[in-house]
C-alpha cells in the first residue's frame, strides 16, 4: 500500500489561525446530511426552520443536537420553549424546505392539513419520514449559532420515502437502483 502526500491548501485560504468563513462553507457543502424541520409552539404561535445540522448524540438517554442560527426567526421561541419537534423529511417534502427556508414564505409554512400538535405541544408533520419530540435539555452558544440538545421523549417512524438530503448548497434526492431495497 502506498501512502500519498496531500498538498496543503493555498495560504490565501487562511486568516490567522482560523479558516475563512467562505472557504469553510464551501468545504461543508461537500458533506451531505439529512434535512429536517425543527418546529416549536410558543404562546400558541407555531414557528420553525429547516435544518441540516442535526446529529444523534446518545441512544441512552435518546438525545439529539440541532444547530440554530441566532438570526433565525424561530431562535427566540426555541430557547424560550421547553419542547420542540424534529420532523425528518422524505423526498416528497422538498417544497416544505423552501417554505421554511425563505422568510418571504413564512405564512405558508403551516398551511398544510398535514400539521398537527404533538404530544409535547410542538407542531408535527403527519407525513414526515420520522418525528422526534424533544424536551430542551441544554443550550450552548457557539459562534453564530446556538446548539440545542433535545432529549427525545416521543418519536415515530412515518413514510417510507427516501430521505431528503442536503449537499452542494441545495436539496438533493437520494437515488437507489430500481428494485433494490432502500434498507439493505
Amino acid at each position: 500500500m502506498r501512502i500519498r502526500a496531500i498538498a496543503r491548501p493555498p495560504a490565501s485560504t487562511a486568516t490567522g489561525h482560523a479558516l475563512r468563513p467562505d472557504v469553510f462553507r464551501q468545504c461543508m457543502q461537500r458533506f451531505c446530511s439529512g434535512v429536517a424541520l425543527v418546529t416549536v409552539a410558543r404562546r400558541r404561535i407555531w414557528s420553525g426552520l429547516a435544518v441540516s445540522s442535526l446529529a444523534s448524540v446518545s441512544a441512552n438517554p435518546p438525545t439529539v443536537l440541532v444547530c440554530v442560527n441566532r438570526k433565525a426567526s424561530a431562535h427566540a421561541a426555541l430557547l424560550a420553549s421547553e419542547a420542540f419537534a424534529v420532523n425528518l423529511l422524505g423526498e416528497a417534502h422538498s417544497g416544505l424546505v423552501e417554505d421554511f427556508s425563505d422568510p418571504a414564505r413564512r405564512a405558508a409554512r403551516f398551511r398544510s392539513p398535514d400539521w398537527t400538535v404533538g404530544q409535547l405541544g410542538a407542531p408535527v408533520l403527519r407525513t414526515a419520514a420520522a418525528v422526534l419530540e424533544c424536551s430542551l435539555a441544554e443550550q450552548v452558544e457557539w459562534g453564530t449559532h446556538t446548539v440545542l440538545f433535545g432529549q427525545v421523549m416521543e418519536g415515530w417512524v412515518g413514510s417510507a420515502d427516501a430521505p431528503l438530503v442536503y449537499g452542494l448548497g441545495g436539496v438533493l434526492r437520494l437515488v437507489t437502483p430500481t428494485g433494490e431495497a432502500q434498507n439493505a
